[in-house]
């Protein structure tokens, strides 16, 4: 194969990739520390939550009308009025 100026060849028996490391079989869990919400519930406040998935088309996204009513969920949780 032609190079072009300024690109090496790598001979196969030189050339060694990062050897496969399988993933961790358990995790973790991550402690959160819980703090008291930041809004006051007045009720003046709104939020739109919108999941749009656009169902029937090429770039049809799984899973944003779940991710709409989980942000509600916790907007609920966390003292939005």
């Amino acid at each position: 194969a032609d190079l072009t100026p300024g690109q090496t060849w790598i001979d196969y028996p030189s050339f060694r990739p990062t050897p496969y490391r399988p993933p961790p079989t358990s995790v973790t869990p991550v402690k959160i520390p819980r703090t008291p919400p930041l809004i006051r519930a007045s009720g003046r406040r709104r939020a739109l939550i919108i999941g749009i998935n656009y169902k029937n088309t090429r770039a049809e996204l799984r899973g944003c009308v779940n991710d709409a009513h989980n942000v509600k969920e916790m907007l609920l949780r966390e003292g939005y009025p």
